[in-house]
């Protein structure tokens, strides 16, 4: 992720700068949990769904709901040579054993017969 404010790239995972002004500098984490709209109704039944500012609607405030096409478009930054084996933004496992990382492309995994 790029942050607006410095231009800095953020590592998702482990919420470090990669490349920008605040490289090597790290995110504080934020504690929060992700749940259906179901769960969280039967955990806060009187809870509320704020409906959104009309005023911030009409200017145009609101970020747009098309996140994902939105992303395909911004371009991927590493501070490691790039590797053409894989198209950007490839959906990818990433596995850590005895301090060796590899990561694998998840549209592989269905394919993949581990001998048990």
């Amino acid at each position: 992720m790029r942050d607006d404010e410095t231009g800095s790239w953020w590592q998702q995972v482990t919420g470090e700068a990669i490349f920008g002004p605040l490289k090597g500098q790290k995110l504080r984490p934020v504690v929060h949990d992700e749940l259906t709209f179901a769960l969280w109704k039967r955990e806060k039944p009187e809870g509320r769904v704020l409906r959104p500012d009309e005023a911030v609607v009409r200017a145009g405030l609101y970020a747009p709901a098309n996140w994902e096409e939105r992303m395909t478009k911004v371009r991927v930054t590493t501070s490691q040579t790039p590797d053409n084996t894989l198209e950007p933004r490839t959906l990818v496992v990433g596995l850590t054993i005895n301090d060796a990382s590899m990561a694998y492309p998840f549209a592989a995994l269905p394919q993949a017969k581990p001998d048990y």
